[in-house]
């Protein structure tokens, strides 16, 4: 990950978009570092999740990274990253977990991927049959 965006290793065509999930999965992220032993400091701003392989149909774990700002609430974050340029510096917490436990961190959460560049991101669907 160069960046705070979501891409996989393979080319241009494959499918990209967007997730959500409820900010109170901030609370269950931290709360999961320190009962797996590790130490943060500062406001967690961003976390990515990858599964990289699945085999036979089924997903290994999902390799999680949690990125944190030592900003320690988030309007002096913001003020900072808007006044700055160039690569936000970070602390990052690597650990793995299973799909279930990673989505189980948060109360409700939505991933939405659709072909490249058909500019679906802003379009609403009409959907005229539903199975």
């Amino acid at each position: 990950m160069e960046f705070f965006k979501a891409s996989t290793q393979h080319c241009d065509s494959d499918w990209s978009g967007t997730a959500a999930a409820d900010i109170d999965g901030i609370t269950a992220v931290e709360d999961h570092i320190v009962k797996i032993g590790q130490k943060f400091a500062g406001s967690l701003i961003a976390i990515s999740a990858t599964v990289v392989e699945k085999h036979n149909g089924s997903c290994g774990n999902v390799n999680v990274r949690a990125f944190f700002h030592e900003g320690q609430d988030y309007d002096s974050i913001k003020h900072e990253l808007e006044v700055t340029d160039g690569p936000i510096r970070v602390s990052e917490n690597r650990f793995t977990m299973t799909l279930e436990e990673f989505f189980g961190l948060f109360k409700d959460s939505e991933i939405v991927l659709t072909l490249p560049g058909l500019g679906l991101e802003d379009r609403q669907p009409d959907v005229v049959h539903e199975t």
